[in-house]
């Protein structure tokens, strides 16, 4: 498993035009991933020493690329799900979130909060359009973040 999210500093903006601040300046830079077999109590360790919401899980992609890549998101209450049911999935391949949603790092805010409740998602993947590769993760709380610091 992968861990060690980058923190970043976090500096005052404007909220007043979430068209005009880009993913880049807001997301959380690096991931924290997983593999498909770790199991829910795996996950919940990693969560909980990175101080993180989701955990990435890392396998082949659906086409025909051999290049691993963020195949699903697991959130903390796709954790939390899978301990109150006995019958609920017990790896991360089962507990993850599809389609994973990515966004490249230009978007703006407003456009990644219409994704985000399109798809219903609470982190979405920030990935280098040319590489493919995630550059990061923006969750509703970052963005919850920008709203917050508006004018009552």
């Amino acid at each position: 498993m992968s861990t060690g999210p980058v923190t970043r500093p976090r500096t005052r903006r404007d909220p007043g035009d979430l068209n005009t601040i880009t993913v880049a300046e807001v997301m959380n830079p690096g991931i924290v991933s997983c593999s498909q077999t770790a199991s829910a109590t795996e996950i919940a360790r990693v969560m909980a020493s990175c101080r993180v919401h989701c955990v990435a899980v890392i396998g082949l992609s659906h086409d025909s690329d051999p290049q691993p890549r963020i195949w699903g998101i697991v959130s903390d209450l796709d954790v939390l799900r899978s301990v109150t049911d006995p019958a609920s999935p017990a790896t991360a391949q089962e507990l993850a979130q599809q389609p994973v949603i990515t966004v490249r790092p230009e978007t703006t805010i407003y456009e990644a909060v219409e994704a985000m409740v399109r798809y219903g998602a609470h982190h979405i993947v920030v990935a280098d359009p040319e590489l493919h590769t995630p550059l990061g993760i923006l969750s509703t709380l970052d963005v919850a973040e920008i709203l917050g610091q508006g004018k009552p």
